[in-house]
């Protein structure tokens, strides 16, 4: 998206400054209120607050306000490595989507992720933090590791299934540059989550639109980060979870509009309406699905759990008390590691094992 697409008009500069100062007001309110929380709130206070917050700016700023405040892929990454001295570097594929190399690029093993963002947002710190935090773990391990982030294009101006051929052709980009599948972990958190089930879906089953990839051997591993598995919110944690977690279930819909048209919702990307029988050998050594009991996608994400029962190698962990994607939230500002992220480290030891 170029530099022109975000601009913002001088009315809406000054309905953002609005925003933020109600933001604000939000907070000091929240951080009293949030004392109160009891059993249902957050493990902390500061997390409390910080959800409290994340929920209602969504509701105050549009996305046009949103963008312009957040700055691309590329740039949030470029500003990251800078800060801190990690080496990056970019590569244009085909079909618009790029590839962000973060990390030593002479390591044998690779992790390609898709951020999440409803497909209409861009990569955020948390994301860089937190797969960063991954690396570590796995250098812990023995197993020197590079970062592939994807950056496809967003909705509205793109939709599906764009997004899904530029993930496709990420794999098969790396699968060039001489990564065995083997000494790939695939992984994606929300929409990433969802992008990353289409791919696999795509190499099971290969989709009429999109060039088919075939894989010489099973991926070291999938990581599924609170994957967007439907595009409908009517399961019961969307109303009693929705004064929990950050995401607003009434948004949840017009941000998918954005994306699809009802029309193409399948099994490719809509991962809940697939049967057990269509997730049947996997092409995953293990496959790592996380997500938190306070988000309001928990029921949609159990149920779809239980469709992929005859994965094998399967994990699937309901954090307590932890929101959407709570490891990218907490990564996001500057948190300790709670069980999700704990769960993707332990994980990771046994991944190239």
């Amino acid at each position: 998206m170029s530099d022109a697409d975000l601009s913002i008009s001088f009315w809406d500069k000054v309905n953002v400054i609005r925003g933020i100062f109600t933001i604000l007001i939000v907070a000091g309110y929240s951080s009293i209120t949030a004392l109160f929380r009891g059993s249902d709130g957050a493990i902390t206070w500061g997390r409390e607050v910080l959800h409290r917050v994340a929920r209602y700016q969504t509701g105050v700023l549009s996305l046009k306000q949103r963008r312009w405040l957040r700055p691309t892929t590329g740039v949030a990454l470029e500003k990251y490595c800078q800060k801190q001295s990690i080496p990056l570097e970019t590569v244009q594929l085909a079909y618009g989507a790029k590839i962000h190399w973060v990390g030593d690029r002479s390591a044998k093993k690779a992790i390609l992720y898709f951020h999440g963002g409803g497909y209409i947002s861009s990569l955020v710190k948390g994301h860089a933090v937190f797969m960063r935090q991954c690396v570590e773990k796995l250098a812990g391990y023995g197993e020197n590791t590079v970062l592939a982030f994807v950056e496809y294009g967003l909705a509205p101006e793109i939709k599906y299934p764009t997004q899904y051929i530029q993930g496709t052709e990420s794999l098969r980009y790396l699968i060039r540059e001489g990564y065995k599948p083997s000494d790939i972990i695939l992984g994606g958190d929300s929409a990433g989550g969802n992008l990353a089930l289409a791919v696999i879906s795509h190499i099971l089953h290969p989709h009429p639109n999109i060039d088919r990839i075939s894989l010489s051997e099973p991926l070291a591993g999938l990581l599924l980060l609170s994957p967007w598995v439907t595009f409908i919110v009517t399961a019961p944690s969307c109303r009693t979870n929705s004064n929990k977690d950050y995401l607003i279930p009434n948004n949840i819909s017009g941000v998918a509009n954005l994306f699809i048209d009802e029309i193409d919702y399948n099994e490719y990307s809509v991962p809940l309406s697939a049967d057990s029988g269509w997730w049947r050998n996997l092409p995953a050594k293990q496959t790592l699905l996380v997500y938190g009991d306070h988000e309001v996608f928990r029921d949609d994400i159990r149920e779809f759990s239980e469709n992929m029962k005859e994965v094998e190698n399967l994990t699937v962990v309901n954090c307590q008390r932890e929101v959407h994607v709570a490891c990218i939230f907490d990564a996001e500002f500057g948190l300790e590691s709670m069980d999700m992220a704990k769960t993707v480290f332990a994980w990771l030891g046994k991944i190239f094992s």
